[in-house]
């Protein structure tokens, strides 16, 4: 059935003519900003299952050819320009971004988008640099992936008990929604109970998780080198919406800083870590100096006027040519034909299955 769906997402995505399904301003050109997080090769698969949010390479490749098939891929600062210019970009734009720091996006990911030869912005997070500590949710999909137990507990942000169960994936994704909303100390704590619950810790010596492992300063050197733009994810990766105003301040000019001092070059982008932001963190990013801002909420295209502190992403998911599919503007057609459920099940599959 991933075989089948994969075929019909490539030959829409090669074959639909996008002027068909383009309404209004899109016809006089917009801007798709790209996202992905970890890329993971085939040898890392022998450590043990990846994360949810890792896309396998094989995957990231076709949805990198449908990009730069079916858009003109320019870097991120070039699209703030046209933006900011106030015109119609008159084209389709792509943008390529990743986030997180991770090290499989310098030594997995970007290898491929040099080969395509195309430009990309790679948002970083400077403590995650400076201390080689994993993030939080990887610490979490590991202790699931390795559990020896049947599940493990933690208390949510309210102090409700929250239940993850070995066998249940939508659990893990409504603990994560609760983490989200913790702060850093809070959050850190109840994911080392979760660790402790299912006996499986990531920071165990005799562990070796790659999916985790995160990028150092000599790496993002070297990317900088290649023209790949570095932009702030702040410095600890926090939800900013939680922070006070002096913290939310810290984050974004320390980082900032950190990663100007170490690089030489300016950092005039930014990612709001989960795609947390309120008007007042926006206002606070302008003010740090920053050009533009990006957020996972709300995926869509982007187009002349935008503000260049709400840009809006679609995400490369593990689905080959998936990415494609979804620029091509197909299944919103299905939408307005009123066959989009019919055709959704199949190409999504049976999830009774």
């Amino acid at each position: 059935m991933q075989t089948l769906r994969s075929n019909c997402f490539r030959l829409i995505s090669c074959a639909w003519p996008e002027s068909v399904t383009e309404r209004g301003k899109e016809r006089y050109g917009f801007i798709d900003i790209i996202m992905t997080h970890g890329v993971h090769s085939a040898g890392m698969l022998r450590h043990g299952l990846p994360p949810p949010s890792s896309t396998s390479l094989a995957s990231f490749r076709s949805n990198l050819e449908s990009l730069a098939r079916t858009r003109e891929v320019i870097s991120l600062s070039t699209a703030v320009a046209i933006l900011e210019e106030g015109r119609r970009p008159m084209r389709r734009y792509g943008v390529l971004t990743f986030d997180d720091s991770l090290a499989c996006t310098c030594r997995v990911a970007i290898p491929e988008v040099l080969r395509v030869g195309i430009p990309a912005t790679v948002f970083v997070s400077t403590d995650i640099l400076d201390t080689g500590e994993p993030y939080w949710w990887l610490r979490l999909d590991h202790a699931w992936r390795q559990a020896r137990t049947e599940q493990a507990s933690f208390f949510g942000p309210k102090g409700e008990v929250v239940v993850i169960r070995r066998d249940d994936p939508a659990s893990m994704a409504r603990a994560k929604d609760h983490l989200r909303a913790m702060r850093a100390n809070q959050r850190d704590h109840e994911v080392g109970q979760v660790e402790e619950a299912f006996g499986a810790r990531l920071s165990n010596p005799d562990v070796n998780y790659p999916y985790a492992e995160a990028m150092t300063w000599a790496d993002v050197r070297e990317l900088a080198a290649k023209e790949i733009e570095i932009g702030s994810h702040t410095v600890t990766h926090p939800n900013l919406e939680l922070l006070t105003r002096d913290e939310v301040i810290q984050e974004l000019g320390d980082s900032k800083r950190r990663i100007e001092l170490k690089l030489g070059l300016p950092c005039r982008s930014f990612c709001y870590p989960y795609g947390k932001h309120s008007p007042d963190v926006t206002d606070l990013v302008r003010a740090a100096g920053y050009k533009c801002a990006t957020s996972t909420i709300a995926p869509g295209r982007n187009f002349a006027g935008q503000d260049a502190f709400l840009l809006q992403r679609y995400s490369i998911t593990t689905e080959p040519y998936k990415l494609g599919y979804d620029l091509s503007g197909f299944s919103r057609m299905l939408k307005y034909c009123g066959w989009r459920s019919e055709v959704h099940t199949c190409l999504r599959g049976h999830r009774a299955k």
